[in-house]
C-alpha cells in the first residue's frame, strides 16, 4: 500500500474496516472506521474518550460507555452514552458537566448530548463489547431506560475550546430549549422516551 492506501501489487485483499497502522513489521489495530469521530478535520477515536471519561469518574459502571459522532444542524458533534451505578444516588447533572469538562480538558472539543442510563441498559455484544452504533440509535429512538439527558450548545465554535464560562442569557436558553424541541421531533422521539432532560449553553 502506498501513503494513501492504494494497493500497488497484484494480490488480493479483504476490507475488513479496521483501522491500524505497521511499525516494524508488527500490526496494530487502533479501531474501525465506522466508529471514527471526525471533528473540524481531526480524528478522534471513541475508546480514548470512553477511557479517558470512564477511569475518571467511579459513579460510571466500567467498559459501559459508548461515544459516537452525530450530525447537529450540518456539524458533527459528539454524543455520549454512560451507565450509571444502581447504587449512585448523587447529582447526575454534576455527574454529566464533570464528563463535559474531562473531554475539554483532554481533547479540546466539545460534547453536545450526553445520556445517562440505567445499569445493564447498555448495548453490548456477547463477549461484552461495546456496540456503538446500536447504542446511537437506541439513545436517538428512546429506548434506553434514562436517568438524565444533558444537552450543550456552543455558542461559539472555536479551534480550542479552553474553559467553560455560564450564562443566564434568557434568550440563549429559549433558542437551546426550542432547538431541543425540534431535534426530538426530527428523530420522532415520543413524549414518554424522553424520560426527563435539561440543557446547559457552553461559551468557548
Amino acid at each position: 500500500f502506498d501513503n494513501n492506501g492504494n494497493i500497488t501489487d497484484d494480490k488480493n485483499y479483504f476490507k475488513t474496516g479496521d483501522l491500524g497502522f505497521i511499525i516494524d513489521d508488527e500490526l496494530y489495530v487502533t479501531g474501525r472506521l465506522k466508529d471514527l469521530i471526525i471533528i473540524r478535520g481531526k480524528n478522534f477515536y471513541p475508546q480514548d474518550i470512553e477511557f479517558c471519561v470512564s477511569d475518571s469518574i467511579s459513579a460510571i459502571k466500567p467498559g459501559r460507555l459508548a461515544a459516537f459522532s452525530m450530525e447537529v444542524d450540518e456539524n458533527e458533534e459528539v454524543g455520549i452514552v454512560c451507565e450509571l451505578r444502581d447504587s449512585f444516588h448523587g447529582d447526575e447533572e454534576k455527574i454529566c458537566d464533570k464528563i463535559l469538562k474531562i473531554v475539554i480538558k483532554n481533547f479540546k472539543i466539545n460534547i453536545f448530548y450526553i445520556m445517562l442510563i440505567k445499569e445493564k441498559n447498555m448495548t453490548v455484544t456477547t463477549s461484552g463489547k461495546i456496540q456503538r452504533s446500536k447504542c446511537k440509535q437506541y439513545a436517538l429512538n428512546g429506548k434506553f431506560v434514562v436517568r438524565l439527558i444533558k444537552t450543550y450548545k456552543s455558542i461559539e465554535r472555536k479551534e480550542n475550546i479552553t474553559d467553560m464560562k455560564g450564562t443566564e442569557d434568557k434568550k440563549i436558553k429559549k433558542e437551546n430549549n426550542e432547538w431541543i424541541v425540534r431535534y426530538a421531533l426530527d428523530r420522532e422521539l415520543s413524549e414518554n422516551s424522553w424520560q426527563t432532560h435539561s440543557t446547559a449553553t457552553v461559551a468557548g
